[in-house]
């Protein structure tokens, strides 16, 4: 994880304790939602003029919580309580509309963002352990002497050891304004006291691009993240560089990618297409937010080969790219059903410093299909929907994605293709679970096998030093020594060790290893380069280069 975060798109709801407190009145919360909402519209002043019937209802909601607040049994934090009744309410209008509160703004808004303020690291939790996987070149906390594989024990007089820390915990007590101090004791091997590190804070880069590198001599691997605000340019700046290198096709991956800002992924789609094809466009009830956009002169990418990698947590802008690229048959899409989603919200600022995140219009791709799918149930239900698939071996045969003829639509050359939800891909690539087996699930879970890679990162870092990644890829071994020390380590977490379990997935385990240690010695990107010899979804893609070369061919004629 970075010191940024990651939005997930998930409403902000009350802790657990904050629930039990509320039970007694959770029914009267519910039957008020409603009420909230009115009054949340007035509040805004979404409407210069009021209907008598909204200020009626407000005022009867506002009524309500002086009641309570002045007669009910027990003390309560009106605060909270209209902010869990909002939330309670804008979940019945779709799952992406959402009230952010004042205090959540920041760790909401920050992936977004081009930079943000802290100390600059990569991070892991790992046992209830906070892990320095590895300091961002340059950073606060490279300069202070940080390093890979150091693990943060206090922070400033706070002890972070075994106090069973969230991500969100980590990003709070790390980042803050630029030029403030922060006090960190870390454990480093080989030292028998604790180091102590003082860091000033400052701008770090926040990343959208994973892994930019040559798989061979023309084919180009590039994965993106997310849709922040420098996300396009620094998707340019690469896919220049990959050019340069002699790039003639390109991977371009999103998998996992949940989206963000449209105006990039719209950007990023147009390097790719001539001039005057349609990207995507929105409709809404209110024609003010119709739009639709457009590609512009002077792509950077418009005749090589392009293959789209998508996957189930593929999203929103993740999916205006793909679903361009397919509409267009400039590119194919490989992988799974990406999500769907495909709601456009509004930010609304709130006179709190809250903000309202209201769903205005629907996406719909070239082709006019709706990428949304449908929403019912509860949150937890559309957001886990994965689930869904996986019971009705989707993730594993693509006969079983869920295809309506009523909602089949034409490509440019006339190909059929499908809405209903999501992108639904040109090539499916199955769900691979011929490795999988509760020792490996057992060993991941618990971590023992990342922790096992950071911790032989640290031991043998000094013998790594004067060897390039070009030579680990070709040299290194995970031998049958570290097997062993992984498998004595995964008894000591009371993981049996069954050998015709381990002999099935020991080559997933085997590629892993080599990935995680090449990621500890050499940054994210060498991960990419040492997994990505193995991933299902780039072979399949690399297996369809001369198709793509094809198509991009018959692209032009169009």
């Amino acid at each position: 994880m970075r010191e940024d975060g990651f939005l997930s798109g998930m409403k902000d709801k009350m802790g657990k304790e904050d629930k039990n407190n509320y039970k007694l009145i959770q029914p009267l919360v519910i039957s008020i939602s409603l009420c909230v909402g009115l009054f949340l519209g007035w509040k805004i002043s979404l409407q210069e003029d009021p209907s008598e019937d909204l200020r009626r209802r407000s005022n009867q909601f506002t009524k309500i919580l002086h009641i309570i607040e002045e007669k009910y049994a027990d003390s309560v934090d009106v605060d909270k309580l209209v902010e869990y009744s909002i939330g309670r309410m804008l979940e019945k209008l779709d799952p992406h509309t959402a009230y952010i509160p004042y205090q959540k703004q920041e760790y909401f808004k920050s992936h977004l963002e081009a930079d943000f303020q802290g100390i600059g690291i990569e991070f892991d939790i790992i046992n209830d352990t906070l892990y320095v996987i590895s300091p961002i070149h340059e950073g606060p906390s490279d300069k202070a002497g940080i390093r890979p594989g150091d693990k943060i024990i206090k922070v400033d007089k706070r002890n972070v050891a075994s106090m069973n820390l969230s991500n969100e915990d980590v990003y709070d007590m790390l980042r803050g304004k630029k030029g403030t101090h922060v006090r960190l004791q870390v454990q480093r091997r080989g030292e028998s006291r604790l180091m102590t590190f003082d860091i000033i804070r400052d701008n770090i880069p926040n990343y959208s691009v994973d892994a930019s590198y040559m798989i061979n001599d023309h084919v180009a691997y590039l994965k993106i993240n997310r849709f922040a605000k420098n996300t396009y340019e620094e998707f340019f700046g690469h896919l220049k560089k990959l050019k340069t290198s002699g790039m003639t096709s390109l991977i371009l991956d999103l998998r996992d990618n949940g989206g963000g800002l449209m105006k990039m992924a719209v950007k990023m789609a147009d390097e790719f297409l001539p001039v005057g094809r349609k990207i995507v466009f929105t409709k809404g009830k209110n024609e003010l937010y119709n739009n639709t956009d457009l590609s512009t002169e002077g792509g950077h990418f418009e005749s090589g080969a392009l293959l789209v990698l998508v996957n189930e947590n593929s999203a929103s802008a993740s999916e205006i790219v793909a679903g361009a690229l397919q509409d267009n048959d400039r590119a194919i899409i490989v992988g799974r059903r990406t999500f769907g989603k495909g709601l456009v919200q509004l930010p609304i600022d709130l006179d709190d410093g809250s903000e309202l995140r209201l769903t205005i219009s629907r996406y719909y791709t070239p082709s006019g299909r709706c990428i949304q799918k449908p929403y019912s149930g509860t949150i937890e239900d559309y957001h886990l929907e994965h689930v869904t698939r996986n019971s009705a071996a989707e993730m594993l045969h693509p006969d079983s994605i869920p295809l309506q003829d009523s909602l089949a639509f034409r490509t440019l050359s006339g190909r059929i293709v499908h809405g209903g939800g999501g992108i639904v891909p040109d090539y499916f690539v199955p769900k691979d679970t011929a490795e999988v087996t509760n020792l490996l699930i057992h060993i991941w879970n618990r971590d023992v096998l990342r922790k096992y890679c950071i911790e032989y990162v640290n031991e043998n870092r000094e013998a790594f030093e004067n060897s390039s990644l070009a030579a680990f890829k070709t040299t290194f071994v995970v031998s049958d020594d570290m097997f062993e020390d992984l498998l004595n380590r995964a008894r000591s977490e009371d993981i049996k060790v069954n050998k015709k379990e381990f002999s099935k997935s020991r080559s997933y385990m085997e590629v892993t290893m080599k990935a995680l240690i090449a990621r500890g010695l050499y940054g994210r990107e060498a991960y990419f380069e040492i997994s990505n010899q193995r991933d299902a979804f780039v072979l399949k893609a690399l297996s369809l280069i001369e198709e793509a070369e094809v198509i991009a061919g018959a692209h032009h004629d169009l």
